[in-house]
């Protein structure tokens, strides 16, 4: 073959090719906090929410990367369109104002923990005013309990933070999602597992979501593609076998801490 068939063949594949740019708009830029069992860096996979949003948008042809930070960095990175998606994230608001939702995954039970030697109990959040509350920075938990102005709320940067002091003594409660809470508990301080219960009722339940950055070119093509995978996975069974595979139960709980 000689070099001038040579050059016309690479030039036609050259041509045949979608432009540099074209193609690096099909890859998305996700944040997340570690958040055990839905998703984190050392799951398979890097776990269900993981994986499931790249199912999703693969059936569009985007290709996805994900980099775990602590929840308040990472709402600051989609809110200045630094990182391209939110994966695992509640709807409030305030977030609407820098964040596309996509149509619901699953549902998160948010409930309050307690030591099982407080005896502490309560029926509604008028119950709570004598006690701290442990509640991680950034972190939405319902518009009610977000939103209790008398309600004595220490913040922290993460759930690990609030199980120590919670342990320490230097708060009474600390509030979360329980699959979340639990899985720390029983995987990172199984010797304060035991001595930790889930109060009733829950805080609040939460859909779960991935939001979008306003602040990224075509964003409205993303929630799109988003919720276009999501239809065809749950359509086509794909959903359910990633949330078993995974260990999830969709849309419901898995039980309290006893």
């Amino acid at each position: 073959m000689n070099g001038r068939l040579v050059g016309w063949m690479m030039l036609l594949m050259a041509a045949l090719l979608p432009p540099v740019t074209a193609r690096a708009e099909l890859r998305v830029t996700a944040v997340a906090e570690p958040w055990q069992p839905y998703m984190g860096p050392d799951l398979p996979q890097q776990g269900f929410l993981v994986e499931l949003t790249q199912e999703a948008l693969a059936r569009s042809g985007y290709k996805l990367d994900v980099k775990f930070v602590p929840w308040a960095r990472a709402l600051l990175l989609v809110k200045t369109g630094e990182a391209t998606a939110l994966l695992g994230a509640y709807h409030t608001s305030e977030r609407e104002e820098f964040l596309a939702f996509s149509d619901p995954v699953t549902s998160v039970q948010d409930v309050l923990f307690a030591r099982k030697d407080s005896a502490i109990s309560y029926r509604s959040l008028e119950d709570l005013e004598k006690y701290k509350i442990c509640v991680v920075r950034g972190a939405a938990h319902g518009k009610e309990f977000d939103e209790a102005r008398m309600l004595h709320k220490e913040q922290v940067s993460n759930r690990e933070m609030c199980i120590k002091m919670l342990m320490a003594a230097r708060v009474d409660l600390i509030v979360g999602p329980e699959d979340v809470t639990t899985y720390i508990l029983r995987t990172s301080y199984p010797d304060y597992y035991p001595q930790i219960t889930a109060l009733q009722p829950p805080v609040q339940t939460n859909a779960l979501y991935v939001g979008f950055s306003r602040n990224v070119p075509d964003y409205p093509l993303l929630v799109a593609a988003f919720n276009d995978g999501l239809r065809k996975l749950r359509d086509d069974g794909t959903l359910a076998r990633l949330a078993k595979k995974h260990g999830i139960a969709l849309a419901g709980r898995r039980g309290p801490v006893n």
